[in-house]
């Protein structure tokens, strides 16, 4: 009895250190909204710091956590849409003190469109250019090397995704063209939606302890076997 309380216990404590440290709580969920056309200090949301909005749209700029590992920054434009070419970036890191073992593993952009006469948020010519950088070194891992280009002539809402990252900061870039293409109408900027999904990895202390699991339990079972 004592040998499978031992057993138990070492699997265990193996099973919990092979995730790593849980991502800590980030507090209420909850949005900050920003004038995007002012100089602005860093803000911070949960275990995020968002810097360096650049750019030059107007309207405002929403900072959520939608849950315990995931962030939107959403852009939306004025009433009306935006019908001129615009830039837009932030940097967005992860703050060490709340969060040591945290990576940013994904980040996903989705613009939404529709046509310069209004109605129905139907397709157009005008395209966005999304760009995901870290250190000033491009890591979009499906993109071109200039960036990902999302073209409304396929739907009104068109998404880019960045995945496999790593790394605890990335500079955000999105830039818009409102040109048609192809034969379709020039289209109005409704908004921008970037999605920041964060995992964890394990410290070299886990992995050890997940060694020591695997370790018991194969010592146990010769024994085991010897008996």
């Amino acid at each position: 009895m004592k040998k499978v309380l031992l057993l138990s216990s070492i699997l265990a404590l193996g099973a919990v250190a092979s995730y790593g440290a849980p991502a800590l709580p980030c507090g209420d969920t909850g949005t900050i909204t920003i004038t995007f056309s002012t100089t602005q200090t860093p803000i911070t949301c949960g275990d995020k710091v968002f810097s360096n909005f650049t750019g030059t749209a107007t309207g405002t700029v929403a900072i959520s956590e939608t849950s315990g590992t995931s962030y939107d920054v959403f852009l939306k434009a004025p009433v009306g849409g935006i019908s001129t070419a615009f830039t837009f970036g932030f940097t967005v890191t992860v703050n060490p003190a709340l969060c040591p073992n945290c990576v940013i593993n994904q980040i996903q952009q989705n613009m939404q469109t529709q046509l310069a006469s209004g109605g129905g948020q139907i397709p157009n010519g005008s395209t966005g250019v999304n760009t995901i950088n870290n250190g000033g070194a491009f890591v979009c891992m499906s993109c071109s090397p200039q960036g990902n280009t999302t073209n409304a002539i396929n739907a009104n809402n068109q998404n880019s995704l960045a995945s496999g990252l790593g790394n605890t900061s990335y500079t955000v870039g999105f830039s818009y063209n409102p040109t048609g293409t192809a034969g379709q109408p020039a289209g109005l900027f409704l908004n921008l939606d970037d999605v920041i999904t964060q995992s964890t990895v394990p410290e070299p202390v886990s992995l050890s302890l997940t060694g020591l699991g695997l370790l018991g339990l194969g010592f146990f079972g010769r024994r085991r076997l010897k008996s």
